[in-house]
């Protein structure tokens, strides 16, 4: 773990004032009852590698969709710094260029001109 040391945060956050703005994708998860699970078929589910039976009137977290945000770069160079330093930044700053290059393919409504004007921000899918 590295240390966010006030100068750097200041220097991650230039850093993240440089970057283009883009949607970022996150999976929402909802608490069902056991007895939901085994109505749909579901007999067992996998969690943290283990196979557990699902019994009715126990509760579980199963995913439900995504849902899109305008990403938050400061937050993620934060982070990316605190777990690796300077190459850690690096690379989530590289994959960058996948992440618009994705994004523009595969939600071009997001963007001006179909994908290849500048991003427009999730208030387009309103």
């Amino acid at each position: 773990m590295y240390s966010l040391t006030p100068e750097i945060k200041e220097q991650l956050r230039s850093i993240a004032e440089k970057l283009h703005p883009l949607p970022e994708w996150t999976k929402k998860y909802k608490e069902v009852d056991g007895a939901f699970l085994l109505n749909q078929g579901y007999k067992s589910i996998k969690k943290n590698n283990e196979t557990l039976f699902v019994i009715a009137g126990k509760k579980y977290t199963v995913p439900d969709g995504y849902t899109v945000k305008d990403i938050n770069h400061v937050e993620h160079l934060f982070k990316n710094y605190n777990l690796g330093g300077i190459l850690a930044v690096h690379g989530y700053m590289v994959g960058l260029i996948e992440h618009e290059q994705k994004s523009r393919a595969e939600h071009p409504e997001l963007f001006e001109d179909n994908g290849k004007g500048k991003y427009v921000g999730v208030g387009a899918l309103n």
